[in-house]
C-alpha cells in the first residue's frame, strides 16, 4: 500500500514538474519568437535531408512538356494483365503481366504519353 502511495506521489510531482516546463516554455516562447525548447542542431536551423539512391532531373525543361497530350493508347491484348506502374523520373514504368505468363515492362514518357520501349523479361534457364 506504501508503494502505491509513493507512485501515486511520484506520477502527481512529475505531472506539476511537467506543467511548469509547459509554462516556463510558454513564457520563453512569447518573449523570444526564435525560442526552441529542443533545438538538437546547434545552428537554430531545421534540417531534414532525404536519402535518395540516384539524382532526380528536373521534371520539365519547358512549358512545352508539361501541355495536355490528349488521349493515348496503350496497346494489350485480352487476358492481359496491368500488375503495376511505377513512377520514375519523367518515365512511368508499366509491368504487364501477359497471357502466356511473360512479363513485360513497358517504358511510357510521362508527359507525351509516347512508348519508348518495352523490355520482355523471361526466366533464365
Amino acid at each position: 500500500m506504501n508503494a502505491l502511495k509513493g507512485l501515486v506521489i511520484g506520477m502527481g510531482l512529475l505531472i506539476v514538474a511537467g506543467m511548469a516546463l509547459l509554462v516556463w516554455g510558454l513564457y520563453q516562447k512569447a518573449q523570444n519568437p526564435d525560442f526552441k525548447f529542443f533545438d538538437l542542431t546547434g545552428d537554430g536551423k531545421t534540417k531534414i535531408e532525404f536519402a535518395t539512391t540516384a539524382p532526380t532531373p528536373p521534371i520539365a525543361q519547358n512549358n512545352e512538356s508539361l501541355q495536355d497530350f490528349g488521349r493515348k493508347t496503350i496497346p494489350l491484348e485480352a487476358g492481359d494483365k496491368l500488375i503495376s506502374v511505377t513512377p520514375a523520373s519523367q518515365r512511368l514504368v508499366l509491368h504487364i503481366k501477359k497471357t502466356s505468363g511473360q512479363h513485360e515492362l513497358v517504358i511510357v514518357n510521362m508527359f507525351t504519353g509516347d512508348i519508348l520501349g518495352t523490355l520482355n523479361l523471361k526466366t533464365a534457364p
